[in-house]
């Protein structure tokens, strides 16, 4: 079912030495959505349309896939920076594969700064290279945040796999809290998200299905945390599929995530 939160603090990193260790935390709000390049069940590319669903949800920071850039498709619309512009955030946008005159690939929009991103290419993408865009969010008062788009390839579990793997690894280098979300075509108990549930923590208890958007009967789109490493603690208050059928071909999926010192300093 559909639900309008209060707003809250965007999710954040906390810097050395913040939050103090009796801060309870602040609530933030992250969706995941893959927008299929704006077109909806109606076969028009809307990005108004999309902005409209990101901000009724209230989100913080948001994680999308199937973005185009400049592509022929979608009218030579960076689709990135116009969602920036519609929605009033931050964009940034990695680039997987050149298509239609333009580039096809992930997005990540934030309400605070963001201070860089790197695209990293998955393994073994094939036809359809994949990938996984890293932001650096600032948030006044927190600190410094890795928040992570990514879409993993529909045809092969094997290459789902791998792309777990590449997830793990990335994550084994970081010190820092992160936060994951993405189309990854797989559900619960595929192999490809027991191994990524090695290192990260995949959100919300059951099933929230997001494909299709008409009639959704699976979940493939989640939302998944990391801050093993960290003095900060990520903890889960709400998730939920929103009930959006017509903007694009997936449900957006929405977590609201409570960020405060771990009891025990790591």
């Amino acid at each position: 079912m559909a639900v309008l939160l209060p707003a809250f603090c965007l999710l954040g990193l906390l810097a050395p030495g913040s939050p103090e260790p009796d801060d309870p935390g602040r609530e933030i709000r992250v969706l995941t959505y893959n927008i299929h390049h704006g077109e909806g069940a109606d076969g028009r590319i809307d990005l108004e349309r999309i902005a409209g669903v990101i901000l009724a949800t209230e989100a913080d920071v948001v994680l999308l896939q199937e973005v185009d850039v400049k592509t022929q498709r979608a009218g030579g619309v960076d689709q990135a920076k116009e969602l920036a512009r519609l929605t009033g955030m931050h964009s940034a946008f990695g680039a997987n594969l050149p298509y239609a005159g333009g580039q096809y690939g992930n997005a990540i929009l934030s309400r605070y700064p963001i201070l860089s991103s790197q695209n990293h290419a998955l393994p073994d993408g094939g036809a359809e290279p994949r990938g996984a865009l890293v932001a650096e969010v600032k948030i006044p008062g927190c600190g410094v945040c890795r928040v992570l788009s990514t879409h993993w390839d529909h045809r092969s579990e094997e290459n789902r796999l791998a792309s777990a793997h590449a997830m793990r690894a990335l994550v084994a280098e970081w010190t820092e809290p992160a936060i994951l979300g993405g189309d990854l075509n797989a559900t619960r108990d595929a192999e490809s998200l027991k191994t990524l549930a090695k290192s990260w923590r995949l959100l919300g208890e059951g099933e929230a299905p997001t494909y299709p958007a008409a009639d959704p009967n699976v979940q493939i789109d989640f939302i998944a945390t990391c801050s093993s490493r960290s003095s900060v603690s990520i903890d889960l208050t709400k998730s939920v599929a929103i009930e959006e059928k017509v903007a694009s071909d997936h449900r957006p999926f929405l977590a609201v995530l409570k960020i405060g010192a771990s009891a025990s300093g790591g």
